[in-house]
């Protein structure tokens, strides 16, 4: 029996019913794992550990004593986040398996899901350290878009975006500093929700510009597991103390307003994407509802410039943190953005701190001016594998592309990766939606609005 389409409700009501057990849904994931292996989604899978939670979840579901709604669940863990007695590579060459230890304890998402008793397959593949748009790296090679073997998957959240998309587990744990859950998401037709920052604990706080999440194939789902992540955890000293996921959508549905930029930021948007948005915004708005074009109060150029000091200096961290006998082995591409971090001053990097402070300030002044903002995710829709960026379009970094993702990441406030339609090329193309900072339940509440129409 394929379980590939069954969401986590129903799933669940499976465990509950005694129709199937977690074992049998673990299985048949592990199945369809050793078939997709051609994408490359995976760093590796651990079916030991799979089964012993499955079957303690069986347990727990034939005496009626479910740890929660996603007992039984299986998820995959991106290889940035830790799991107890299980090694974190990060992509990266310069982690080898014989030296590197296994993580002693949990993620705060990780730990999440693990209280809530889901079941875990494995680690997804990341570009190195996680730096860039598009998931490949020098210990893992290529991952593949699951719709298209010659494009990419998108990054760095790549391999659980495959997994996602291919119904390989239900619950895929991402981080997005600069677009890494929404990219991936855009690029593979699956559902990523980068939220609020502070909305979701992490340790170790590496970035205050990035976001942890599950990616789903669902909306539904994605609402599900955000209530399980949202929780407090104690070892993020920047998190909110309140849960910003507890009663996400549902309810009467009142009217929007939707702010909409069409155009977005960076290269202009395909005809697909721009139709994506626009029949986003009608279906949104209703009959009752409004739309409300917008331009975004800062430019391409602002905002381009200020992701190249931060992204520098994160790079520059990385390199910092590897073995002076090791860096030989890093992402070239990696490497010279670190060596541009190395050479920032403190006083530039002050700068650009307030800079970015006075960026944040003016975007959600003006998220607050209506319900949802609808824009491109990517502009475009995947490009072919093996490369960063399209090079057909004279671009020389992916932070020509990704403008319309990091500036949310800039800003601190929610964003999601929505899939709409198709291209003309039978590829995914998403449309992005966003709000205030810590107005996520409202992004998915119009998104569930837009799955409801989608599916009908």
């Amino acid at each position: 029996m394929s379980f590939k389409d069954w969401t986590i409700p129903q799933l669940t009501r499976g465990y509950e019913a005694g129709q199937f057990s977690p074992v049998e849904v673990a299985a048949d994931a592990f199945s369809r794992a050793g078939e997709a292996a051609e994408f490359n989604a995976f760093v590796y899978l651990d079916p030991e550990t799979a089964f012993a939670q499955a079957k303690e979840s069986e347990r727990r579901w034939v005496s009626g004593k479910p740890l929660s709604d996603i007992d039984g669940i299986p998820a995959t863990i991106k290889d940035l986040h830790h799991v107890a007695g299980w090694k974190t590579f990060a992509g990266s060459s310069t982690c080898s398996s014989d030296e590197k230890n296994p993580a002693r304890q949990d993620s705060p998402l990780v730990a999440r899901l693990r209280e809530a008793g889901c079941v875990f397959l494995g680690k997804t593949t990341v570009p190195e350290f996680g730096w860039k748009g598009v998931t490949d790296s020098p210990l893992t090679g290529l991952t593949r878009n699951p719709w298209d073997k010659s494009k990419v998957s998108g990054g760095s959240s790549g391999g659980a975006a495959v997994a996602a998309a291919l119904g390989i587990g239900r619950i895929h744990t991402g981080s997005d500093g600069g677009g890494s859950i929404r990219i991936p998401s855009a690029f593979c037709g699956v559902v990523g929700l980068k939220p609020s920052f502070g909305a979701v604990p992490q340790f170790p706080l590496v970035s205050t510009m990035s976001s942890h999440a599950p990616i789903t194939a669902t909306v539904r789902e994605a609402a599900i597991s955000l209530r399980h992540a949202g929780k407090h955890d104690p070892r993020d000293w920047l998190a909110t103390s309140s849960n910003v996921f507890q009663s996400p959508a549902g309810g009467e549905k009142k009217p929007l307003r939707i702010g909409v930029c069409a155009a977005g930021l960076g290269p202009e948007p395909s005809e697909d994407v721009r139709l994506a948005v626009e029949e986003a915004a009608t279906i949104l708005a209703g009959s009752n509802g409004s739309i409300i074009p917008v331009t975004l109060p800062v430019t391409f150029d602002e905002v381009r410039q200020l992701i190249e000091i931060f992204w520098a200096r994160d790079s520059a961290m990385d390199w910092d943190r590897t073995p002076a006998d090791r860096r030989h082995l890093l992402d070239p591409g990696l490497a010279e953005m670190a060596q541009s971090g190395l050479r920032l001053s403190a006083v530039e990097m002050a700068n650009a701190d307030y800079q970015r402070a006075v960026l944040a300030s003016s975007i959600n002044v003006f998220l607050n001016s209506f319900d949802v903002l609808l824009m491109p995710a990517t502009p475009f829709a995947a490009f072919d594998i093996g490369q960063d960026f399209p090079v057909e379009m004279g671009m020389t970094s992916w932070l020509d592309w990704a403008a319309n993702l990091y500036l949310f990441n800039l800003s601190q406030s929610p964003a999601m990766s929505f899939p709409m339609r198709r291209s003309k090329a039978g590829l995914p193309i998403a449309v992005q939606i966003a709000a205030g900072k810590y107005r996520d339940a409202l992004i998915l509440e119009a998104a569930m609005r837009l799955e409801l129409e989608n599916s009908q």
